[in-house]
């Protein structure tokens, strides 16, 4: 592990291998903070009139869909490279910071044997019956220590069943792909997936030299549907 959190020495190295574009592998320690964002009740019309009561409605489908949550990481499930390392932290390498505080998800950041050096963070969600439409929509940011041309870090969100089995990729990042900032992304699913239970998935791949980081946050599953009692 190249740096850890908390000490000025460290904080001072942070920042300037930022500045000069170099990724390091993770070394913190997350720390719980933040209010819940989302409280799980469905979404709901307002309108009185007898028409537009039975308009489609749009229902947030996901539970802390910003990672804020108290406990942290609640309603997700963490699968760890390493399990000193929390998936859902405080920040990343400078200048990562959450989109919203206090929380992002940090996935890959370590020199490990492929086989062993992959992680992921995911939740299962029932589709309500009469769906239409399904859309996630997030935000991501890539660093990597990679200096030689190829890929050899990968980064996912995926839609799946609830074994884990990929249906559909949402977007693919890789280490020949780095941002320097929140980058959004938005994906319509080709089926609505009406009264199924799928997974939305977020994991990473990587190999055993030149770390890559790969973040998220501000996550939204958003179903089209029915209202409550509607046809």
């Amino acid at each position: 592990m190249s740096y850890g959190r908390g000490l000025l020495a460290a904080a001072t190295m942070l920042s300037a291998c930022a500045e000069a574009g170099v990724a390091l592998e993770r070394t913190d320690a997350s720390v719980a903070g933040g209010d819940a964002k989302h409280d799980g009740s469905p979404g709901t019309d307002s309108s009185t009139s007898a028409d537009a009561s039975c308009n489609p409605v749009m229902t947030e489908l996901l539970m802390n869909e910003a990672f804020d949550g108290v406990p942290v990481a609640t309603a997700w499930t963490q699968t760890k490279i390493d399990p000193a390392y929390p998936l859902v932290t405080t920040a990343g390498p400078a200048p990562v910071t959450p989109m919203t505080a206090p929380n992002l998800v940090w996935l890959g950041g370590f020199e490990k044997p492929a086989a062993s050096n992959k992680d992921s963070l995911t939740q299962t969600i029932l589709i309500p019956a009469g769906t239409t439409a399904l859309t996630l929509t997030g935000n991501y940011w890539v660093q990597t220590s990679e200096i030689l041309p190829g890929v050899y870090d990968h980064g996912y969100a995926d839609l799946a069943q609830s074994n884990g089995t990929v249906i559909e990729n949402v977007v693919s990042l890789d280490d020949d792909h780095t941002t320097t900032t929140w980058t959004a992304f938005s994906k319509t699913f080709a089926a609505p997936h009406a009264g199924e239970t799928i997974m939305i998935k977020l994991s990473s791949a990587g190999d055993a030299t030149d770390v890559s980081n790969f973040f998220f946050d501000s996550l939204s599953l958003k179903a089209t549907h029915p209202a409550s009692g509607c046809p």
